[in-house]
């Protein structure tokens, strides 16, 4: 004989309750034991894991303490923790930590244009990604026009991406605006004519 719908709906919210209970003994209640780890405790891990040599760890855990702060707060991350963190990263060749750092500087300092130009270096020396690096070297260049270094890094940027001719443009407005003795004036001019070059073999007829 089959069981009434009173005592199938009594079964199931017993068994609800006994599930509910049971995760409260083992994991504990929201907002106490599952707490997650505060950004001085990353901070303290990515510490630990440089002392240990561990790259992977040490990145993680500054992706993690620039997580959790965002770009509302300083602390825990002032100049020189920031600084130390950085050489740290540099040490251990951990790239995508440094470009969070970097990154989370645009956050706190969106307005300042040598942050969005280290970002933008780090993404497309270290950790190879021009297309990120495109955004990050034009909004320096938007922030400070008259600034070389901005439309240097963008035309590098835009040659990595296969834009030749947005490259030999930013380029060549570097080199207008820099210093005639500028060092890397001779590098550009060379970028300039290997754009030209590339323009021409992507478009050949094959």
């Amino acid at each position: 004989m089959g069981y009434s719908w009173k005592f199938k709906l009594c079964l199931g919210l017993s068994i609800a309750v006994i599930v509910a209970w049971l995760g409260l003994v083992l994991f504990g209640t929201p907002g106490t034991d599952c707490e997650f780890p505060t950004a001085e405790e990353y901070l303290k891990r990515a510490d630990a894991a440089a002392v240990a040599g561990d790259g992977a760890e040490f990145e993680r855990n500054v992706q993690a303490v620039v997580s959790v702060l965002g770009g509302h707060t300083t602390d825990p991350l002032d100049s020189p923790t920031r600084a130390r963190l950085f050489a740290t990263a540099e040490r251990l060749q951990a790239w995508s930590a440094q470009a969070s750092l970097a990154e989370q500087q645009t956050w706190r300092t969106p307005d300042n244009a040598t942050a969005w130009r280290e970002l933008g270096r780090i993404l497309l020396n270290k950790v190879r990604k021009p297309v990120e690096a495109v955004d990050a070297y034009r909004r320096a260049a938007e922030l400070e026009p008259n600034e070389p270094e901005g439309h240097l890094g963008l035309g590098y940027a835009l040659l990595a991406t296969g834009d030749y001719d947005g490259a030999t443009a930013e380029l060549q407005a570097a080199v207008s605006l820099a210093p005639p003795d500028v060092a890397w004036a001779a590098e550009a001019q060379k970028a300039m004519i290997e754009a030209h070059l590339r323009k021409n073999t992507a478009g050949a007829p094959r």
